[in-house]
């Protein structure tokens, strides 16, 4: 009988059965292996920022008032008008402002336009 070897696995007897592996079981793990080495997926923003909620405010405002011109007093349209036109001015400045930021030229021109 062979002398086993010093941090080696001990040799197989011939009485012990052979420990078979099929493609699946070989799948299922490295599929372990890998979900347990890899990070957690990062956990979303929980809060708004305060440009998102100020838009979102204002929206709902905007609905508000024009529902209320639409079902009860007219008087209300203008102050639906007024809010609607606010989000057209600041929507058109942040698109020129994004727009600036990855290049200043082509920001320039884009606030230029008509």
């Amino acid at each position: 009988m062979p002398v086993p070897q010093r941090g080696g696995p001990p040799p197989a007897a011939h009485g012990d059965p052979v420990q078979l592996q099929t493609q699946a079981d070989i799948a299922v793990a490295l599929t372990a292996a890998l979900s347990t080495r890899m990070k957690p997926p990062a956990t979303p923003r929980r809060d708004l920022r305060p440009s998102t909620a100020a838009w979102m405010l204002l929206t709902g405002m905007g609905v508000t008032l024009l529902l209320l011109a639409v079902f009860s007093d007219p008087g209300y349209r203008w102050a639906a008008l007024a809010a609607g036109a606010v989000q057209i001015v600041c929507g058109y400045a942040w698109i020129v402002r994004l727009t600036h930021m990855r290049d200043p030229q082509r920001g320039l021109l884009c606030g230029s336009r008509r």
